[in-house]
C-alpha cells in the first residue's frame, strides 16, 4: 500500500508550514509508529534539515556524556545546560526511556529536482511522506501537489496572511478545473497563530471561502481545530524532529490544540486510505 502524501503548503511566508510539518512527522513516527519520509524542498535554507543536524549534533554530545552517569549526576549535568539544550536533553532521557534509537529521515531536495523525483516508488516504502516546500507555486510546486493525498493550508489572523492564503486557494481550485491537479486530493485549510478576538472574522472568512469554492464545484474546508498562538507559532521548542513534542510537553498550556490538531489530520488521512 503507497504513502499517504501531506504537504502543509501556501504561498505566503510565515505561516508555520515548517513547524506543523514537523510535528505531524515526528507524532506518526514517535507516537504511533508509523513509517515516515520528509522531504524538504523548501530551498535555499532547508530549515527541517537544518534543525536536524543542529539538534542531532547537540543530541550526540549530551548522549556521549551522559554514558556513565547516575541519576543524580544526570540531574546535575541537566542543570548545567541552557535552555535550549536542557530541552534538547529532556528529548533524550525520552528516548531513552521509550527506546526510541532511529529517527525518520529527512532528505533535501532542490527545486530544479523535484521535477525528477518518482514520487509513486518513494512512496512505496513508506506509510506517510511528507513535502516541506517553498513558498513559490511553480510548475514543479504544482507536480508534486498533483501526487498529494491531503494539502493543508494555513492560515493566519493577519490581514496580509488572510489574503495571500484566500488567494492561493483560488489558484489551487483553478489548478482543480484545469485539470493541473487532481480532484481526488482532500484540501484543508486551517488557522495558525490564531488569535480569539478574530472569531466573528474567521467565521465569515470560512463561510465565503465555503461559498466560494462550492460556486466552483469543488470541496474546500477549514479544520475544526484553531491553533492559538502558544500551540504553534514560532516556538522553536515544538519544532524538534527526535521526539513527538505534544508527548513531551504534556499537560503544558500548548498541547491540547496540537494534540486535536495532529488527530483530525490523522483521521482525514485514515478515510482518505480506507
Amino acid at each position: 500500500m503507497s504513502a499517504q502524501i501531506i504537504c502543509v503548503h501556501t504561498s505566503k511566508g510565515g505561516t508555520g508550514k515548517s513547524t506543523i510539518t514537523t510535528i505531524l512527522a515526528s507524532y506518526l513516527t514517535y507516537e504511533l509508529s508509523k513509517r515516515v519520509l520528509m522531504i524538504d524542498a523548501d530551498a535555499p535554507q532547508f530549515s527541517i534539515d537544518s534543525l536536524r543536524h543542529r539538534e542531532q549534533t547537540i543530541y550526540q554530545n549530551i548522549s556521549h556524556k551522559c554514558q556513565g552517569f547516575d541519576e543524580v549526576k544526570k540531574a546535575l549535568f541537566a542543570s548545567q545546560l541552557s535552555v535550549a539544550d536542557q530541552a534538547i536533553y529532556e528529548r533524550y532521557r525520552h528516548n531513552q526511556q521509550r527506546r526510541i534509537t532511529d529517527f525518520y529521515p529527512i532528505y533535501t531536495v532542490e527545486q530544479s529536482e523535484l521535477d525528477e523525483l518518482d514520487i509513486e516508488k518513494i512512496s512505496d516504502s513508506y506509510d506517510y511522506v511528507f513535502f516541506d516546500l517553498g513558498g513559490r507555486f511553480d510548475e514543479s510546486i504544482v507536480r508534486t501537489l498533483r501526487f498529494a493525498d491531503l494539502v493543508l493550508v494555513p492560515f493566519t489572523t493577519q490581514n496580509i496572511d488572510v489574503m495571500a492564503s484566500l488567494e492561493y486557494c483560488l489558484t489551487l481550485a483553478d489548478h482543480v478545473k484545469q485539470g493541473h491537479l487532481s480532484d481526488s486530493t482532500q484540501f484543508f485549510c486551517f488557522w495558525n497563530k490564531y488569535k480569539f478576538t478574530f472569531q466573528k472574522k474567521a467565521e465569515l472568512i470560512e463561510l465565503q471561502l465555503k461559498t466560494k469554492f462550492a460556486a466552483k464545484g469543488i470541496s474546500f474546508d477549514f479544520l475544526e481545530t484553531r491553533l492559538n498562538d502558544a500551540d504553534s507559532g514560532f516556538d522553536r521548542a515544538k519544532m524538534w524532529t527526535t521526539i513527538s513534542s505534544p508527548i513531551l510537553f504534556k499537560g503544558g498550556q500548548y498541547l491540547n490544540g496540537i494534540a486535536r490538531f495532529t488527530e483530525e489530520v490523522i483521521k482525514l488521512s485514515n478515510y482518505q486510505n480506507s
